[in-house]
């Protein structure tokens, strides 16, 4: 992301998208075999779908605890609070658990 946004490398080039690949220490011709093959085509097609399914219509988009959404770019505060949320949230879900690590009389 940082070569595209900041440096205005058009990666959709594949020599480019090579050259910044080869650029960060990367296998250049494992790279290029990727390019030129359906490997991962698959994971890539359902891990599109699910983002889609969850509403991600852009980056940079977080998914904490599979349920507190943060979508584009935020403050740091914006992610303490989600933190917070969700602990919270785990918190109140294992209220009245004997068996949790820690509890007394744990099982």
């Amino acid at each position: 992301m940082r070569v595209s946004c900041r440096i205005a490398i058009a990666i959709g080039d594949t020599p480019t998208l090579l050259d910044v690949v080869a650029g960060a220490g990367l296998n250049r011709e494992r790279a290029e075999a990727v390019l030129n093959s359906d490997e991962g085509l698959a994971t890539i097609r359902e891990e599109d779908e699910q983002a889609r399914t969850v509403g991600v219509q852009g980056v940079p988009f977080f998914i904490i605890n599979d349920a507190i959404v943060l979508s584009g770019a935020r403050e740091p505060s914006a992610f303490l609070e989600a933190f917070e949320q969700a602990s919270e949230e785990s918190v109140a879900s294992t209220e009245g658990n004997t068996c949790g690590i820690g509890a007394k009389g744990a099982c």
